[in-house]
């Protein structure tokens, strides 16, 4: 049979003219005219629909394979000319010759977005630009050609040279390949071969087929999709994390469009869509390649992006100059970073590294640029979940690992090491270490909960060593299954950072500050310095300092730190109407004057990784009365450098406090003991250069090397 191609050279329009050839079939490939409209003007196209009408006569079909094959496009010009016109065009250029040809018009399973499955009707879903010219050139092959155009559906198309087939292959090899649980859904994929070969049957078949074709499912779930690619079964995401990321991702869509695509491809892959039977099935036809055609691609998707230089990891890019020396140091907010990573920049220089610090805007990050002599970059981060200013700063991260291209990057804080790892990771970074410093979800319940237990499993799946600072943190750790115990270290004998003594010193109280603050000297001080959150355990220091009001046990309470989390305003109001004597003071610069002024630090947390504040006070001889939650305990000797109560116990915490500030003798000891301790354990350099040093050991993850175990 004598058959016209058109876009006879593009992927699709290739491989129907390959398989037309091997079956004798006589081809007449057709250029496809280039088109650029933002609507439909029948009269402006009379010359192209000449051109065709002679270069299809004596045709007795017509395969239309030409169109705008990306699907992220927002160049609605284009799009109108190559998906929406130029088919209207074919079709009727078919109808001007007047032998009743066939017109196979290849169009995409796209058409019908987000239905629970995909089937020949007219229903369709434009949610995107690209979606929306497909469906409009549906139309238009339907109204020009109503008898015999054949529109065929196919959906994701994959082949060793394809884009989609690449980035599918990496995502299935690295760290993030996932789906939605709890079980595998169908997959709607098609091998290029498949593909070819139904086209070529729609188009010289005996019989007359439907108006609307869609491609028979080829058996492929999402769980099969993802290992056939990566060789790897994929991560199961809970049902509900899933369904809350792909909502967040779609509704980001609706605000820039561009997005919109990656959401339907996150959700495809998690998700998968159902397909109803397909006339080719019954007409007879089945796919020439099967399940091994996919398993195949796992190698041939890489060797085909090495042959076009894309890079040397046949799945994914690779961080090319990482012997640069160059280094990315990050978290969430820049007065962690000035406060607790000096230590490890400084080090870092010291080793010759180009040290370019990243965190959101602010005083914090000049100050501590000028302090450490690194360069720096903003990416403005939250720590709250906000899916829309995640993905731009996610996206603002990768654009980060390019422009630097490290050889390691650190990063602490949850919402800052998932960011980081993951782009890291993406691109190949050599060394990628999430400093771990509590788990944020043991204070979260319900639907947050799992999206944070989830957060974390990906930063720790992307990172290639989790340092955590407590060893009830690494308890905690892999008790959840967080992250491989091979990953996982711990500092020695706690904190990431540790304290410097000589900085943090004993000093006489500043009177002009008890004054500003109405403290009378005479008065044991209780201090909380820390986020005023609910999981710092405010609650119980409010109920527990109550009760000693109540008991006629005189004190001072002295609040310290940021005022500026969710719940904080409520605390402030409940602490200034409670009638005890509270000075509540704001986040400040040099902490160190207001630890002089405490009898007793009181830390009610109810988790934490290894609190800092525990080991500054303790430095400056004062002792700490916390809980035994997760990281508390290991920052306290109890009945030594302090004391220890349960969590959440208001009852325990006011009698520790009633006992410790009648005995000022016992607490002036147990401050001595606190800074003996931390003066000799607690060395910055000592932590730092354990962990930064000593080698990942994947054999002995637990085995003490140079202060990490």
């Amino acid at each position: 049979m004598k058959v016209a191609v058109i876009g006879s050279t593009g992927f699709i329009g290739a491989a129907v003219c390959n398989e037309l050839s091997s079956h004798g079939h006589e081809i007449t490939p057709v250029r496809a005219p280039r088109i650029s409209a933002i609507e439909y003007l029948p009269m402006d196209h009379d010359t192209v629909v000449a051109e065709l009408c002679k270069v299809l006569k004596g045709h007795p079909t017509v395969i239309n394979c030409a169109g705008v094959p990306d699907a992220s496009s927002q160049d609605k010009a284009r799009l109108c000319g190559g998906n929406t016109i130029l088919p209207g065009l074919v079709a009727r250029a078919v109808a001007r010759l007047g032998e009743n040809a066939r017109l196979v018009h290849v169009s995409s399973a796209v058409v019908q977005g987000r239905r629970a499955s995909l089937d020949a009707s007219a229903e369709t879903d434009p949610f995107s630009a690209y979606a929306a010219s497909k469906i409009a050139g549906e139309r238009l092959v339907m109204r020009e050609l109503p008898r015999n155009a054949v529109i065929y559906r196919p959906p994701a198309v994959h082949g060793s040279d394809r884009k989609i087939t690449r980035v599918l292959s990496r995502v299935a090899s690295s760290p993030f390949r996932s789906i939605a649980g709890p079980s595998a859904r169908p997959s709607p994929q098609a091998l290029i071969h498949n593909v070819a070969s139904a086209i070529v049957y729609l188009a010289v078949c005996s019989q007359q087929p439907p108006p609307v074709t869609i491609h028979p499912w080829e058996g492929l779930t999402t769980a099969s999709l993802m290992e056939s690619l990566g060789g790897c079964p994929p991560h199961v995401i809970p049902y509900p994390v899933a369904r809350f990321a792909v909502a967040s991702l779609n509704r980001a869509g609706r605000l820039v469009p561009r997005l919109a695509p990656t959401a339907r491809r996150v959700e495809m892959m998690w998700f998968g869509q159902g397909q109803k039977e397909s006339w080719l099935t019954v007409a007879g036809w089945r796919p020439p390649v099967g399940h091994e055609g996919w398993t195949a691609l796992c190698g041939s998707a890489g060797q085909t992006a090495q042959s076009a230089g894309e890079t040397t990891d046949v799945l994914r890019p690779t961080c090319r100059r990482a012997d640069r020396h160059a280094a990315l140091v990050a978290t969430t907010v820049p007065m962690t970073l000035r406060h607790f990573y000096g230590e490890l920049v400084g080090m870092l220089r010291h080793e010759g590294y180009e040290v370019t610090l990243v965190s959101s805007s602010g005083s914090h990050l000049d100050a501590a640029m000028a302090e450490t002599g690194a360069q720096s970059r903003i990416i403005e981060m939250s720590r709250q979940v906000t899916p829309l200013k995640d993905m731009i700063a996610l996206l603002h991260w990768h654009r980060v690992v390019r422009l630097v291209w490290p050889s390691i990057v650190v990063a602490g804080t949850p919402k800052c090491a998932l960011m980081a790892m993951t782009a890291s990771a993406v691109w190949r970074v050599p060394r990628r270490v999430y400093l771990c410093g509590g788990l944020r979800l043991e204070g979260s319940s319900g639907l947050l909960r799992l999206v944070l237990v989830w957060m974390e499993r990906f930063a720790m799946a992307a990172a290639t060593e989790v340092m955590v600072n407590s060893s009830t943190l690494k308890e905690e750790v892999i008790a959840r299954r967080l992250v491989s115990p091979g990953k996982l270290r711990q500092t020695v004998p706690g904190s990431t950072h540790g304290v410097n003594a000589q900085r943090f010193a004993p000093r006489q109280p500043d009177l002009a500050l008890q004054a500003r603050y109405g403290i009378d000297p005479d008065v044991p001080v209780l201090g909380f310095v820390g986020r005023l959150t609910h999981d710092k355990g405010i609650d119980t220091l409010l109920e527990a300092a109550s009760s000693l009001l109540l008991s006629g046990v005189p004190f001072h309470l002295l609040v310290v730190g940021p005022q500026d989390e969710q719940d904080s305003q409520e605390y402030v109001s409940r602490l200034q109407s409670s009638g005890i004597a509270v000075s509540l003071v704001g986040p400040v610069e040099d902490v160190r004057p207001y630890y002089a002024l405490l009898s007793v630090l009181v830390l009610p947390s109810l988790r934490e990784g290894f609190p800092n504040v525990v080991l500054e006070a303790a430095a400056m001889g004062v002792p700490t009365i916390t809980t035994t939650a997760t990281g508390c305990r290991d920052s306290v000797v109890d009945g030594r450098t302090g004391v220890l109560v349960p969590p959440s116990d208001a009852n325990a915490l006011a009698a520790a406090l009633a006992e410790a500030l009648a005995d000022a003798d016992r607490l002036r000891a147990m401050g001595a003991q606190a800074r003996e301790w931390v003066s000799s354990e607690f060395n910055p350099q000592r932590i730092v250069g354990g962990w930064f040093y000593a080698p990942l050991s994947r054999s002995s993850p637990s085995a003490a090397v140079g202060g990490v175990r």
